[in-house]
Parts: structure tokens; sequence; C-alpha cells
């Protein structure tokens, strides 16, 4: 496996949330492996089910905008595979949190990886187009689920 800063602190074990993300042919490219880009709308997707289904995110009370992405590509990602993507909050802020996301083939042990990736999010008043305050709820929320400690909410 190639080196990676996001790999050497990687534990597949710290991830409770996961979604299988079906394969699409559009996904590759003229290569035959999983465009670079793709991997973003995957932990988009992801990042929007964590929140409304762990954190019970209400979109009219607070948004969430994408302020940084960082990403690992370990290996190709060729068609077919059977991949889930996994997702944890690992920081949390009163206006902005931190999430770490991985692309894995879950048949396979330990599962093999493909791709890690670490954003940071920040909560937006859209009306106002500005930060805004993140509802401690969400925090509390995503505290009780994750299996590891939020940095930040210890």
């Amino acid at each position: 496996m190639p080196s990676s800063r996001l790999l050497d602190s990687f534990d597949v074990r710290a991830f409770r949330f996961h979604q299988p993300i079906p394969f699409r042919w559009a996904d590759l490219d003229s290569m035959g492996h999983t465009n670079n880009a793709i991997y973003l709308t995957y932990f988009e997707q992801i990042r929007i089910i964590y929140a409304r289904d762990v954190m019970k995110w209400e979109w009219e009370q607070v948004g969430m905008i994408l302020a940084h992405t960082e990403i690992d590509y370990i290996q190709p990602l060729t068609h077919p595979q059977n991949v889930e993507v996994l997702a944890r909050v690992i920081r949390w802020g009163s206006r902005s949190f931190d999430m770490e996301y991985a692309v894995v083939d879950p048949t396979t042990s330990p599962p093999k990886i493909y791709a890690i990736a670490r954003s940071s999010l920040v909560g937006f008043d859209y009306s106002c187009q500005k930060s805004a305050i993140i509802p401690t709820s969400y925090a509390e929320a995503a505290r009780n689920y994750e299996p590891q400690p939020i940095e930040g909410l210890e």
C-alpha cells in the first residue's frame, strides 16, 4: 500500500456508520478506474445521510457548507467492486465539525481500502450568508452514536 498520512492513523473499527454505494459505469474514466472527482460525490452522499440519520439535521434551522476536503487515494477502484463508504465525526466546534471517510470493500478481511478522506464542515445561515452556530443537539447525537471520542466533545 502507498504511504498516506491519513492511512497512518486509519482504523476501520472506529467507524460505525457505513452505506453501500452502487457502482455506476459512468463513474469510470478512460483508464477504467473510478474518476477521482467521483469520490467527492461518495463522501457528500454519506455526509448528508449521516447528518439526516444520526444528527437529525434540520436544514431549515441551519445549513452546512463544505469548507475543506483532503483525500488520499490508496488504490484504484475498478468495475465491478462491492464498495461501502464509511463516515464518522472526529472533531466538533460551535460553528464547524470535521468528518473522516473511507471507501472500502467490506467483503475482504481486513476491508480493502480504496480512499480515505477528511473534511471540515461549517454551519451556515443561507439567509445572512455567514457561518452559524450548530445546535448542540447535533453534537450530542454524534457523541452518543460514535464508538470513539470526538475531539472537542470529550
